[in-house]
């Protein structure tokens, strides 16, 4: 009998030892399948026909950013230093050959996320770093940073005062992370992108690090795989559609982000503006050279075409909408939200016309 226990426990034993091992040999292919099957490069788009070399280099770097938590915002980059990408001990993206005024000239940040950050464009090509060359004797700062929505921009400006920094004046560049990374199902309002991640790393327990762990051995690249084979149903990942009362939270939550940024800046001498930043759903910009998630854009559209109408009717004269400033013949969208260099000149100019330094 005992020996008959034994036999059967050797067996199941033997059993899952070859399927661990099949998962784990399948998990490898996966990732292999997975690179032969990637998306073309963002620099054979036809908005850098003229600098594919230096896009090529620009998207490199940007993939090899690496982030450290940072008190009350979540996140933030760290130190790096490549041909054409800069990020400071602050975590901030500078260029290296920009003109620095002196520090009695007047100061102006820029906050924001990636769009702000310059995800798809060099140092020297960033929206601020455009209008640092534009205003060479004012002091120009680029608080933006991968992801962050307008509290996360709130928290930041909090932190300066922290710290007795002069603020000077503020631009605000909001919009895109406040819809995209607010309106899926599982992120709560107020809240960030990675709230649900946050949660189950850190208070997981064990369970959730052994989970983890399973997964990224025998799971995680076969799944991605299958996804990119047969693409979910992300009607249930998105629920701003479904939920007026979410959209109009979000609307509530910016809104509310904003005022308290302008009461902070104007309370300290400066000026505060902020700025609904365009996004590939909205207006008449030039896509037809993307892909873009039909699911996302009906959550986005809705989501803006509710804060438009409350900037409208509440009357901000420190808010500006300026989701039509693509709507032109060019190619400036490398995805549903990032442009390439053009798209951050025009940005540029708009907000110089606006704040006229």
């Amino acid at each position: 009998m005992i020996k008959k226990v034994f036999s059967t426990i050797r067996f199941i034993l033997v059993n899952l030892m070859v399927l661990f091992f099949l998962l784990f040999l399948v998990n490898i292919l996966s990732s292999y399948l997975l690179k032969w099957t990637r998306e073309p490069s963002r620099a054979e788009l036809p908005n850098y026909s003229d600098s594919r070399a230096m896009a090529k280099k620009v998207i490199a770097e940007y993939n090899q950013q690496a982030f450290g938590y940072e008190s009350f915002t979540g996140w933030r980059n760290k130190p790096y230093a490549a041909r054409y990408t800069h990020v400071n001990e602050n975590g901030m993206r500078y260029y290296p050959n920009a003109y620095v005024a002196d520090s009695a000239y007047k100061k102006v940040r820029f906050f924001g996320g990636s769009t702000m950050w310059g995800e798809g464009s060099p140092d020297s090509l960033t929206i601020p770093a455009i209008f640092q060359a534009k205003n060479p004797t004012i002091q120009v700062y680029n608080h933006g940073q991968l992801a962050y929505n307008s509290r996360q921009n709130v928290e930041v400006l909090i932190n300066l005062i922290n710290k007795g920094e002069e603020i000077g004046d503020v631009i605000f560049y909001d919009g895109v992370n406040d819809v995209s990374f607010l309106c899926p199902s599982d992120v709560p309002v107020p809240g960030h992108r990675l709230a649900p991640i946050f949660d189950k790393k850190i208070y997981g327990g064990m369970k959730a690090v052994a989970f983890e762990v399973f997964n990224k051995l025998f799971l995680d690249k076969t799944l991605l795989l299958i996804q990119k084979i047969n693409p979910p149903d992300y009607d249930q990942q998105y629920n701003c559609d479904a939920n007026p009362e979410k959209v109009q939270a979000i609307v509530d939550f910016m809104i509310s982000n904003w005022k308290l940024a302008h009461e902070l800046v104007t309370n300290r001498g400066g000026k505060f503006t902020a700025i609904l930043q365009p996004i590939a759903y909205v207006g008449n910009p030039k896509v037809e050279h993307l892909k873009l998630g039909k699911e996302l854009g009906e959550n986005v559209q809705l989501v803006y075409d509710a804060l438009i109408t409350r900037i409208k009717e509440e009357n901000f004269d420190w808010i500006y909408i300026m989701t039509d400033a693509f709507d032109n013949d060019e190619y400036v969208y490398i995805d549903f939200c990032h442009v390439s260099p053009n798209g951050n000149q025009i940005i540029a100019d708009r907000i110089q016309s606006v704040i006229k330094p």
